[in-house]
């Protein structure tokens, strides 16, 4: 009974700690910070919830031409992926590997033994190596359908991540995509501002 008591309290307390990360996350998701530090505060949020040794994010750009790593985001300490060949750390969508892509394919991924797959793309493969992971999750970020992006957590212990883990990165997935989609539609938005600005002055200097 004393060892029953003390895992339900542990679950408990769990249970409260992430309820309150995900409080927190939620509660910037909806204010006025800017995209990037919403999505470095929900990383370092997950990040000393579930302790991965490192985590980050890749987005697809505003112009859905390109799946990307979002420097921003990252965290650990391991600086190999950052310094990563930039052909290394992106992805055109015509590429044939996007669709299999846990943004492309809008499908979670999770290992609890990377070295026993046999079916992850290679640009996956590169990122493992580099870091040396051995167990990850991989949340895809979708908006109305479309993915957007996908929140990556890694661990250089075998199976490392639980359930409770990949529940609480699918919630926060959700929120960061509705954040990032509106980025984008800000961004349309000024660029469109930005090109009849462009129009109306040039007409007044052919006038």
């Amino acid at each position: 009974p004393i060892i029953e008591n003390s895992a339900l309290v542990q679950q408990t307390r769990l249970r409260a700690q992430r309820a309150e990360a995900l409080r927190r996350i939620a509660s910037l998701a909806s204010s006025d910070a800017t995209r990037d530090e919403i999505l470095s505060f929900a990383v370092r949020e997950l990040t000393n919830l579930i302790h991965p040794d490192v985590a980050g994010i890749f987005l697809v750009d505003s112009q859905r031409e390109r799946l990307a790593f979002h420097r921003a985001s990252y965290y650990g300490q391991l600086p190999d992926l950052p310094r990563l060949p930039r052909e290394d750390r992106q992805m055109l969508v015509t590429d044939v590997q996007y669709p299999f892509t846990v943004t492309g394919s809008q499908r979670v991924f999770q290992s609890g033994d990377l070295q026993e797959e046999t079916t992850i793309i290679p640009f996956y493969q590169r990122v493992i190596e580099a870091l040396g992971l051995r167990s990850a999750v991989v949340v895809p970020m979708v908006v109305r359908n479309d993915g957007i992006g996908e929140v990556w957590l890694g661990s250089r212990t075998p199976g490392f991540f639980n359930k409770g883990d990949l529940q609480a990165v699918v919630t926060v997935a959700g929120q960061l995509a509705s954040v990032v989609e509106q980025s984008y539609l800000v961004e349309q938005t000024d660029e469109n501002l930005r090109r009849r600005v462009e129009q109306v002055s040039a007409i007044d200097r052919i006038n």
